[in-house]
C-alpha cells in the first residue's frame, strides 16, 4: 500500500532532527494546542527501527527532565521555576503514551511506552493501566490485521478505532484506506485544511463527535485556522456556502439537482466545478463514515478529550436551540413526509412511488 520507495529511513515527512531538538528544548509547551501532542508521537511513525529508537529516546529524555520538578511539587518542597508547568505537561502526555502502549502496531514502541508509563506511575502520577473494555468497538474484541494496521498507523499518526474495526475485513479496509488517503492527502483542487474542515462539517451534520475530534486534529496539523473550530459562522463565506448541500446530502440526497451545483459555481466566493466535485466526495464519504462509526459502536480514542461541545455548530449556520424533547420516531417520520410532499423539487410521479 503506502510504502516508501526511497532507500532512506521513513519519517512520515518529518525532519527527525528537528523533532528531537523540539523534544529536548526548554521552551514552554502550549498545552491548549493539540499540535503539540500530534508532533510528540509523529517521529514514531517510521518503519525504520533506529528512527523509532531515536524518537523514543528523545521522548524519554524530555520526560526525565520534567519528572524531578514534578516530584518536588508533590513533596511540597522548594519548587523550581516551571514545576507546575512540568506537572501539567506530563499529565497532558500520559493519554498519548497510554494509547501508543496499547494500539501501536510496533512492538518496540508499545514496550517502551509501557516502561515510560510505569516510570511516571512510580513518580506518583495516576496512570489508568487497566484498559480492559477499551477496544476499538464495544461489539467485538480487538485484533490486528498487521500489515494494513502498520500502513494505517504510518498514514494517520495513530491506529484509530475505525481502522481496527475494519481490520476484520482486510480487503475492505485496504480499499477504504486507499480511498480516504487519496481524497484527504492526494492530488486535488482543495487545500488540505479545507478538506479536513469539510470532513468536520459532514460529521457535525450527524453530530459524530468521534470523527470531529479526529478531523480537528488533522485540520490543525495542516495549519488550519483554529478560529474556524468555533463553528461554521467563523469560516470563510466560501465554506459557509456548502451549508445547504451538506444538509441535503446528509438527510435527503435525492433532492440534489443541478441548481445546487450552479449556485456554488456562480457569484462571489464561487467554487470551481472540480472543487465542488471534491467537496461532494468528501461530504458523502464522511456522512457514510458517521453511520459506520455509530453502527459499529466505535468508542472514543483513549487520548480524546471528553467534550460537551455541541457538534452541530459545525454543520449549522446559526444556533437552532436544543433538540426537542419527547419527539418520537413516528412523529419525525410524519414531519419528514409532510416536508417532502410540500416541496416541488421532485415530480408527482416520484411522489406517487413514495
Amino acid at each position: 500500500m503506502f510504502f516508501n520507495s526511497k532507500n532512506e529511513p521513513e519519517t512520515n515527512g518529518v525532519d527527525l532532527n528537528m523533532c528531537v531538538h523540539a523534544a529536548k528544548s526548554d521552551s514552554e509547551v502550549d498545552v491548549d494546542n493539540v499540535d503539540v501532542l500530534s508532533r510528540f508521537s509523529l517521529p514514531l511513525c517510521s518503519r525504520d527501527v533506529k528512527v523509532r529508537e531515536t524518537a523514543l529516546a528523545a521522548i524519554e529524555h524530555r520526560l526525565d527532565q520534567w519528572l524531578p520538578n514534578c516530584s518536588s511539587l508533590q513533596n511540597g518542597t522548594s519548587i523550581a521555576n516551571g514545576a507546575g508547568d512540568h506537572w501539567q505537561q506530563v499529565t497532558l502526555h500520559v493519554p498519548t503514551l497510554l494509547r501508543l502502549s496499547v494500539s501501536c502496531p510496533f512492538r518496540d514502541v508499545r514496550i517502551k511506552c509501557s516502561q515510560i508509563l510505569h516510570t511516571i506511575s512510580e513518580r506518583g502520577f495516576s496512570v489508568p493501566f487497566n484498559t480492559t473494555g477499551q477496544g476499538a468497538s464495544s461489539f467485538i474484541p480487538t485484533q490486528e490485521t498487521h500489515v494494513l494496521l502498520i500502513d494505517a498507523f504510518l498514514q494517520n499518526n495513530r491506529l484509530d478505532h475505525v481502522t481496527q474495526v475494519m481490520g476484520y475485513h482486510p480487503k475492505y479496509l485496504d480499499v477504504f484506506l486507499r480511498t480516504q488517503n487519496f481524497i484527504l492527502r492526494g492530488d486535488g483542487p482543495l487545500p488540505y485544511d479545507y478538506r479536513h474542515y469539510i470532513a468536520i462539517m459532514a460529521a457535525g451534520r450527524h453530530q459524530c463527535s468521534y470523527l470531529i475530534q479526529l478531523q480537528k486534529q488533522e485540520f490543525i496539523m495542516q495549519g488550519g485556522d483554529k478560529t474556524w473550530l468555533k463553528g461554521l459562522a467563523y469560516t470563510p463565506q466560501k465554506l459557509r456556502n456548502l451549508y445547504e448541500i451538506n444538509k441535503i446530502l446528509a438527510h435527503r440526497p435525492w433532492l440534489l439537482n443541478k441548481s445546487h451545483i450552479q449556485k456554488l459555481t456562480k457569484g462571489s466566493n464561487n467554487w470551481s466545478l472540480s472543487e465542488v466535485v471534491h467537496a461532494i466526495v468528501l461530504l458523502v464519504h464522511f456522512h457514510c463514515l458517521c453511520s459506520f462509526v455509530c453502527g459499529c459502536g466505535v468508542r472514543e480514542e483513549l487520548d480524546h478529550t471528553p467534550t460537551s461541545e455541541r457538534t452541530q455548530e459545525y454543520a449549522t449556520q446559526q444556533d437552532t436551540g436544543e433538540p426537542e424533547a419527547g419527539v418520537g420516531v413516528d412523529t419525525l417520520m410524519q414531519r419528514m413526509k409532510t416536508l417532502s410532499e410540500q416541496t416541488e423539487e421532485f415530480s408527482a410521479e416520484e411522489r406517487a412511488k413514495r
